[in-house]
């Protein structure tokens, strides 16, 4: 008998270890998280557009692509179960490429949301580029789509629409939401989504909207989230994820995540994982400190990637117990998923074709009907690339370009109404264009609006997407006839300029510390810059000077200066107070000068009118009709044919290669 009691104990013991072993394995379920972020409608991928080729693996060298993407995140759902799959976009999906223009019927981000089930969403600072009644009417159209009507929540948990009406109202249905709550391996995971500080400042045109009252990386923003927080867990929420369009760095001495998103995550507490935006970084999950729970990651740009973080969750008390994080690369290796295939190249396509025949003739590009065909070639890709030595951050010969074809196409419209009428002709059609009947002496084009690189795959083709894609943002408040920021003109004098130099060379290149940013670098068409630390005659360590005569009759800028350095030129003052010179930039460049003095104080950059008066040129457009106005993409493309002699030479003979001999910056 007491054997049998000593076997029964054994048993149960043995029966009492299976149903804790049990018990604790079924305490834990598995999550998956996928994140996009920056997509920038670069529905047919990052790279030469027409070689995309999604249907074939191993055929092109384009990264991404919707169809890729969907194909990536069919493959994970049918892996991991697609209950346990949490899908979500961190904003910035508009914006970038010549898929936008589908904004004002069905638009194709949107759509790709819907048709790929997503299960959150948050903006961009890009998603206002048009500014909120624009967006609201995007929205709006999305939802009203009958092929794939949008219904993925739009989480925003820092705005404040309320003098917005027409956003407000989308609160109201529940378009919009502050938070919202799915149900993924039988838990419930609360979503929040924010704009931060950076990508605030970026959205120049998101007014009337207001986040955080404007401070969204402050102790009251803070507060706000947390109380956010807290109510979701208060709701049943046992994982909280933030989509964040902000982003961060990580500190290499340390490993740790760094920056607002990092300052976030140790100042609210409960955020189980942070999915960030804004700065295009590939950055797989990090902490921000040592005691911080919080996981972040980055997913990079244009669906060249897709991050996927897999937890082990624990049920009950919601605790991640452990993780793994990968950035899959979105490649050729990837069969692209048929549906997708067949709303893009089948559907969209074709209906953008189309719609841009007005376009294809009004560039005067003969033979051209669709996005794909080419309307310029090259031996060579033709990038952002630095090709000033020592500089990571500089000259590039897309920054070039980008300068000359606001400046020549500008400066065209006189040319071609010289060759018809004379110079008294001419005179009175650039004045009906510009305000007065002066051609453009320079350009500037910052490394912000410039976007996709021509990486000219396969040699040599440039197709009329690839140009629309380096200068894509934006839009024109009066008038909405097409995309793109408007160009216009003003006068600057001598000390403006060396500002807006001196702001690229400190902030762009980071030639007196810091960090080199693209984005502030300042490409230019026209004048020429000399870096002289001792010798300037300036005192500034920098010249400036007016490119040499252009003594080319064919060229736009015949007998004024050229937009290269070919030989000595003129110098510029900084100290002449009398001399105005005119100036080609677009709509967003034109603010960002406004803004220069609010953010550096002791910087000021003006413009004036033809009699040197100070004036506000917020409104001097570049008309190109009656009621239409110049876009900076449409000044690319139509150099670019000129350039290139209508797609017969390389762009390479036309000066836009690193072996040009004659450098603008010095």
């Amino acid at each position: 008998m007491k054997k049998l009691r000593v076997l029964l104990a054994i048993v149960l013991m043995f029966a009492l270890a299976i149903v804790s072993c049990s018990t604790s394995s079924e305490g834990d379920v598995s999550l998956t998280i996928l994140q996009t972020s920056d997509i920038h409608d670069h529905a047919g991928g990052y790279g030469s557009a027409a070689s995309y080729n999604p249907v074939v693996t191993g055929d092109d060298t384009v990264l991404g692509g919707y169809a890729r993407m969907a194909s990536y995140i069919n493959h994970v759902r049918n892996e991991k179960g697609a209950s346990t799959v949490l899908l979500c976009d961190s904003g910035d999906f508009t914006m970038g490429t010549v898929y936008t223009m589908t904004l004002a019927s069905s638009p194709l981000s949107f759509m790709f949301f819907s048709l790929m089930n997503y299960d959150a969403v948050t903006f961009g600072n890009h998603e206002t580029d048009l500014g909120p009644d624009a967006l609201a009417g995007f929205i709006m159209l999305a939802r009203n789509n009958t092929s794939a009507p949008f219904t993925t929540p739009i989480v925003a948990s820092n705005m404040d629409a309320s003098a917005s009406p027409a956003m407000n109202a989308l609160f109201g249905n529940g378009a919009i939401a502050k938070s919202t709550m799915v149900v993924k391996s039988g838990i419930k995971v609360g979503i929040l989504g924010r704009m931060g500080s950076n990508a605030v400042f970026d959205a120049a045109n998101a007014a009337p909207l207001t986040f955080d009252s404007g401070q969204p990386d402050s102790a009251a923003a803070y507060a706000a989230l947390q109380t956010q927080v807290n109510a979701l867990r208060a709701a049943g929420a046992k994982v909280i994820v933030l989509l964040s369009h902000e982003g961060f760095t990580v500190d290499p001495a340390t490993g740790y995540a760094i920056g607002n998103d990092a300052e976030l995550a140790k100042n609210v507490s409960g955020i189980d994982v942070i999915l960030s935006g804004h700065l295009h970084i590939n950055q797989t999950a990090v902490k921000a400190s040592a005691d911080s729970d919080t996981i972040l990651v980055e997913p990079g740009a244009y669906g060249e990637h897709i991050a996927r973080l897999d937890l082990k969750v624990d049920k009950h008390t919601g605790k991640v117990k452990s993780y793994t994080s990968a950035n899959s690369l979105i490649d050729s290796s990837i069969p692209g998923d048929l549906t997708m295939v067949y709303v893009v190249s089948g559907l969209v396509n074709p209906a953008l074709d189309a719609a841009l025949v007005p376009a294809f003739s009004g560039l005067g590009l003969a033979g051209v009907d669709s996005i794909l065909d080419t309307v310029a070639i090259n031996d060579a890709p033709i990038t952002s690339d630095s090709i000033t030595p020592g500089f990571t951050v500089g000259e590039s010969v897309l920054g070039n370009l980008a300068s000359d074809s606001y400046r020549n196409a500008i400066n065209g419209i006189w040319a071609s109404a010289y060759a018809q009428y004379g110079g008294a002709g001419a005179n009175v059609v650039m004045a009906q264009s510009t305000g007065d009947p002066n051609r453009v002496q320079i350009a500037f084009v910052p490394g912000g609006v410039i976007r996709d690189p021509l990486t000219v795959s396969p040699v040599p083709n440039i197709s009329f997407a690839d140009l629309y894609n380096v200068l894509p943002l934006g839009g024109d408040p009066v008038d909405n006839s097409a995309l793109g920021y408007p160009l216009l003109t003003t006068y600057i004098k001598g000390a403006d300029i060396y500002t807006a130099v001196g702001i690229s060379l400190q902030l762009g290149m980071a030639m007196m510390g810091g960090t080199p940013k693209d984005d502030f670098v300042i490409n230019y068409a026209g004048i020429y810059v000399q870096i002289l630390p001792t010798t300037s005659l300036s005192g500034l360590g920098y010249d400036v000077y007016l490119c040499p005569t252009d003594a080319n009759p064919l060229s736009p800028n015949y007998g004024m200066n050229d937009n290269i350095p070919s030989g000595a030129g003129t110098f510029i003052n900084p100290g002449d107070g009398t001399t105005i010179y005119k100036i080609a930039v677009d709509l967003y460049t034109l603010m960002m000068m406004y803004q220069v003095h609010a953010l550096y104080p002791m910087y000021e950059i003006n413009t004036y009118d033809a009699s040197g008066s100070l004036e506000d040129a917020s409104d001097n457009r570049v008309w190109t009709g009656a009621t239409t106005t110049m876009r900076g993409w449409q000044a690319i493309i139509g150099w670019s044919w000129a350039a290139s002699g209508q797609a017969t030479s390389n762009l390479s003979n036309a000066g836009y290669t690193s072996a040009l001999p004659y450098r603008r910056l010095q």
